[in-house]
């Protein structure tokens, strides 16, 4: 076949022909001719083939340096400063363990845990220095004087190598909770090689928490130990630059490790430690199958942590199979929770009013540093418009807006005191702004779990903050159940409950609002890894009881369900991204 150009290539001429011979006939959009672009070839899936280039190793037939897992045991501190399990062991003193239920009941911690023994807290910065004095020095340096609760538990369990699921409320220093015993970690394992990918993977949901934690990470992190941020949005050639000289962290969103793994610029042989953080999201339906397709390029005994300030009880049978013998904590209520230290407020209004109501909160709290938060990019948009004709300095962030601008604007809103920023929730989760008074929802979030999460960028690290919500009967997500979710919230936060809030929940027929559990059935062609016999096990040698539990990764494809295959700007996208049946 020829065309202006001269011949077409077979593949394109054959298309085209059987086109020719089909025309007039019902075309499938599913077919292969459907997916198929005459000038770039094939086309590739968002997201049910996202990674499906990925070819997962054979782990008989590779060589594996061996790991070290158990950096010390909380119970027996170790007196040295090598993080070595041969070390001579020392008595810690008894004010490093302190009576383990008297302290969680006080710190409302609640343990599960069916096969291994939680060991007791770690109260004070004495064991990290012990292990490694620069770590606890830059602790020091940044005005912390000992861990808060989800570190103090948490530390004694990674530091002994188990597989960890914790959840805490927004604020309460997640980060460093996974981060300090990830570098413990490290500094116990074999150094680098040439052509050695990282020993600990971090993945994010979004490219701002991915940024956030690399810069939490940086302020703790030893000589010697390199970090890598690698997110979808930006250049590709600084990122691939860090990756040559050889890191020791990579802090990730699913879509760009994929894509750097595809094209074989790293490699996850050497990873021994792995994070999701915001884990609810990531194990989520939009993110399920980068996550599956990034641990199988993982070892097998590798240590799995993941962290949340929600964990929805719907997907954590669905967690359970990205780990074994695992320890799940929970700082205050497993259900969800709100930060007490922010007071939420209620403005029930219009749509035609909510403008007029909004500059009432902004003029009236003039100079105060202000998150508001919109649904839609074109409603962020115009917000910035009209908040700019008040007067006040404004600038809006979402999924549309080039990396360079959105650092910009989180740069310059992180320096100004008295700035407005007007956001989708792709800012909802990990934005970490010192001194940020106040929030506003505009619109009430799609998801109950984002509105936790959006009132939590104020009042972080102790500081008081206010969460203002413009509400009207016309949002279609506020159902019964939401109500009664969101009383139950404010109620647990100790907040005064609005008369409007409660009666309108009456009013509502009550149908509970859950992910559809027909969605999450589960595919037995995959096999998640095990750990095997070097990660530490409860009551010694493996035995039949180690068998991989039948709960694995799979999903089958709901068409009800927007599937998201990269992780740079979906979670700012309106769209419903779970299906529910009421």
């Amino acid at each position: 076949m020829h065309c202006r150009y001269g011949s077409l290539p077979p593949a394109v001429a054959a298309h085209s022909a059987s086109i020719a011979m089909n025309r007039g006939s019902y075309h499938d959009p599913t077919s292969a001719d459907a997916q198929f672009d005459p000038f770039n070839g094939p086309k590739r899936g968002r997201a049910a083939d996202f990674g499906a280039r990925l070819d997962a190793p054979d782990w008989k037939k590779t060589t594996l340096v061996p790991g070290q897992w158990k950096v010390f045991s909380a119970s027996d501190v170790m007196g040295t400063k090598a993080p070595t399990p041969s070390a001579t062991k020392v008595k810690a003193p008894a004010e490093e363990v302190p009576d383990a239920a008297a302290w969680r009941k006080q710190h409302e911690i609640t343990v599960v845990s069916q096969t291994v023994e939680c060991p007791p807290p770690i109260t004070t910065f004495a064991p990290v220095k012990r292990a490694n004095a620069s770590i606890a020095a830059a602790l020091s340096a940044q005005g912390f004087t000992s861990p808060t609760p989800i570190q103090c538990q948490s530390w004694p369990i990674l530091l002994e190598g188990r597989d960890l699921v914790g959840i805490a409320k927004t604020g309460s220093g997640k980060t460093l909770a996974f981060m300090v015993p990830a570098l413990l970690h490290i500094a116990a394992q074999p150094p680098l090689k040439y052509g050695d990918g990282p020993l600990c993977v971090v993945l994010a949901p979004t490219r701002e928490l991915a940024q956030q934690i690399e810069v939490e990470t940086r302020k703790v992190l030893p000589g010697g130990v390199r970090c890598a941020c690698i997110y979808g949005g930006a250049p590709k050639g600084p990122q691939l630059a860090q990756l040559a000289v050889g890191v020791h962290i990579i802090v990730a969103t699913p879509g760009r490790l994929i894509d750097f793994l595809e094209s074989r610029r790293t490699n996850l042989l050497r990873v021994t430690f792995v994070v999701l953080d915001e884990a609810d999201r990531m194990l989520d339906m939009g993110f399920e199958p980068q996550v599956k397709a990034i641990c199988q390029q993982v070892r097998e005994d590798r240590q799995m942590i993941m962290f949340s300030a929600t964990w929805p009880r719907e997907i954590q049978a669905l967690a359970a199979a990205f780990q074994r013998n695992y320890i799940r904590i929970h700082v205050g209520s497993a259900d969800l929770l709100a930060n007490p230290d922010v007071a939420q407020h209620f403005v029930f209004t219009t749509e035609s009013d909510k403008l007029s109501q909004l500059r009432k909160l902004l003029l009236g709290n003039h100079g105060k540093r202000c998150l508001v938060f919109a649904k839609m990019k074109r409603t962020a948009d115009e917000l910035e418009r009209h908040i700019r004709a008040m007067g006040i300095s404004v600038y809006a962030i979402h999924g549309d807006k080039e990396q360079a601008q959105r650092d910009y604007v989180l740069n310059k809103f992180r320096k100004e005191s008295n700035m407005t920023l007007v956001a989708t929730d792709v800012a909802a989760r990990g934005l970490d702004i010192k001194e940020l008074d106040m929030v506003i929802n505009y619109d009430f979030p799609m998801q109950i779990d984002d509105y936790v999460h959006r009132i939590g960028r104020t009042g972080r690290a102790g500081a008081k903050g206010d969460a203002f919500t413009l509400i009207t009967k016309r949002e279609d997500q506020v159902t019964g159940a939401t109500l009664a979710t969101l009383v139950k919230i404010l109620e647990e936060a100790k907040q005064t409950v609005p008369k409007e809030l409660l009666a309108w929940k009456e009013d509502l027929s009550y149908a509970v609002v859950r992910r559809n559990p027909n969605n999450f059935k589960m595919n037995s062609n995959y096999i998640p890894a095990y750990h095997h016999n070097s990660r530490p096990q409860a009551g010694g040698a493996p035995s039949a009881s180690r068998a991989a539990p039948t709960a694995v990764f799979g999903m089958e494809q709901n068409p009800k369900v927007t599937k998201f295959a990269d992780d740079d700007d979906d979670d700012d996208r309106p769209a419903v991204k779970r299906s529910f049946k009421p």
